[in-house]
């Protein structure tokens, strides 16, 4: 049997693996179960391992992390010269009864034109999507996962951990992990969570571009400062700004052609609150000075990457001459 499990987030491939592993290879060790990055392996390693039972057992896994072959992208994967392709097509059409394969993929979609995709389709494979969790599911998920571990988190705890790891699994696991071990017997409180889980660098942007669509330049000063005690970037700051500032371009196309806030954000795929505050940025900018923003933005991007001027200098100085 060959299991394909996908997903863009690979932490929780890999805890969906586990259940399946268990499942199939109950007693596990270094000769029954064999795991093999593809990103540095040859797909005729990955058949010779799957074509192979040790002696003394009756059944094997053999799991092929990065299986970047299926993924869906815009660019074929390629295969290098001294592999042997045609082997693992067969293999996929045919595989062996006694060994189970998991191929995972670190991706949202597979793409179903590939050959390989057609000879795991010929040869039974079960394809497994992880979905990634919804609003409600985290909603669930958050107090159950510290349950499960002896640990309690009041809701609205739970509820600033969900908006600060920002649906990313391996970050949440990460976190809670931490929380737990500081709180250890005592129930994990909003304060805590406010003290130990970072907010996202995303809203602090968010929050440094309002600051400067409303001409208020102490306080674009004052959050870069903080964002600069937490080793942030100049570089990593002017790409999420033009990001930013892209996405209000976007929303002015939209609403000089009329559209709705709900066809914003249906168009947009974003949420209801980003665009509210958007259009009110709109304000006090328009589409001209926005280009002008992002010019600005790419040559001090220029000017730093061509050693011009120091990093921090040319930030705070776009950041006291930035004009609305």
């Amino acid at each position: 049997m060959i299991y394909v499990v996908y997903a863009s987030q690979s932490k929780m491939i890999k805890d969906g693996l586990k259940k399946l592993l268990d499942k199939e290879i109950p007693e596990q060790d270094p000769m029954n179960t064999i795991f093999m990055d593809m990103g540095n392996r040859r797909l005729y390693e990955l058949y010779d391992e799957a074509s192979y039972l040790p002696l003394g057992y009756d059944k094997k896994a053999v799991v092929a992390e990065n299986f970047y072959y299926l993924a869906k992208s815009k660019t074929k994967a390629k295969i290098a010269k001294d592999d042997d392709v045609e082997g693992i097509l067969s293999y996929f059409e045919m595989p062996m009864d006694e060994i189970t394969v998991f191929l995972l993929v670190y991706a949202d979609a597979l793409d179903e034109k590939s050959e390989m995709y057609a000879a795991l389709t010929k040869g039974g494979a079960k394809f497994i999507p992880v979905l990634p969790f919804t609003d409600e599911k985290w909603d669930s998920y958050i107090p159950k996962y510290f349950e499960n571990r002896g640990s309690y988190i009041y809701g609205d705890a739970a509820q600033l951990l969900k908006e600060r790891i920002q649906g990313d699994y391996s970050t949440f696991v990460n976190e809670a992990t931490k929380l737990m071990t500081y709180c250890g017997d005592d129930p994990i409180t909003l304060k805590v969570v406010q003290e130990l889980v970072p907010v996202p660098l995303e809203d602090d942007v968010y929050a440094l571009s309002n600051a400067l669509c409303h001409g208020e330049i102490g306080k674009a000063i004052s959050i870069y400062k903080d964002l600069k005690i937490k080793s942030t970037d100049p570089i990593t700051l002017i790409r999420l700004l033009a990001t930013q500032f892209r996405f209000l371009n976007q929303i002015a196309y939209l609403r000089d052609r009329r559209y709705s806030i709900d066809d914003m954000m249906r168009e947009l795929n974003c949420k209801y609150g980003r665009v509210k505050m958007s259009l009110t940025n709109l304000r006090y900018i328009d589409s001209d000075q926005i280009a002008d923003i992002l010019e600005d933005l790419y040559r001090c991007e220029l000017d730093i990457f061509t050693g011009k001027i120091d990093q921090d200098i040319a930030f705070q100085m776009l950041l006291a001459n930035f004009k609305v």
